[in-house]
């Protein structure tokens, strides 16, 4: 079973790199709605134990912001991960992209769904008072009091990806899973950082500048 995910959060700022999520919307084939933060750890949990490939265009993103707000779940997310059971539409375009003849170059989604369905959904990408950088107004807020076309565009993301990877995978061969795990755990490492061993660096860099002056 495919399923397809978008977290709408706070601003991304130098102070929050993996913003704090206010909602997250799904799509499955045929509906899609969305929960807000009371709500989403459970949703998230029963797609991540159950039977799902996980759809996002920007996977790595998601695979942050659930690393980062959802701790508890960091053990099923990273089995996941392992098992080739998330899917970033963004990467897999990316990787049919080094096949074709004329490079496509731009991988927004909404510049993919102009290519594959011939749909402009840019206006609300571009438009400063579009809610894909307003959802913090709603934090807090029930869902029943949100605005129609706060709901809508939430929504829409998470319709365009799954139907952008049920098109793109009817003729897809290549193997995406390990460009998908690099993405995210590179992501990993440069949001949260890595352990290193300083005596090692020590010796490392003793070696190269022994090297460059002798």
């Amino acid at each position: 079973m495919y399923i397809a995910i978008d977290f709408e959060t706070e601003l991304i700022s130098e102070d929050s790199v993996i913003p704090e999520p206010i909602c997250i919307s799904y799509w499955d084939g045929k509906k899609g709605s969305l929960y807000i933060q009371s709500d989403m750890e459970a949703f998230l949990s029963k797609i991540l134990y159950g039977n799902y490939d996980i759809i996002a265009h920007n996977m790595k993103f998601e695979f942050l912001v659930i690393y980062k707000h959802f701790p508890s779940l960091r053990p099923i997310l990273m089995e996941r991960l392992k098992q080739g059971k998330l899917i970033c539409t963004k990467i897999v375009e990316k990787i049919r992209d080094n096949t074709r003849k004329k490079k496509v170059y731009k991988f927004g989604l909404s510049d993919l769904v102009y290519q594959y369905f011939g749909k402009d959904i840019s206006e609300d990408k571009k438009d400063p008072l579009a809610w894909r950088l307003r959802y913090h107004e709603l934090k807090g807020v029930p869902l029943d009091q949100w605005p129609k076309k706060a709901v809508s565009y939430a929504v829409d993301d998470s319709m365009w990806s799954y139907k952008l990877w049920n098109e793109i995978q009817k003729n897809y061969k290549n193997d995406y899973i390990l460009s998908v795990q690099s993405e995210c755990m590179l992501g990993l490492i440069g949001a949260t950082g890595i352990t290193i061993d300083k005596e090692k660096v020590k010796i490392l860099q003793k070696e190269i500048n022994d090297i460059l002056e002798p």
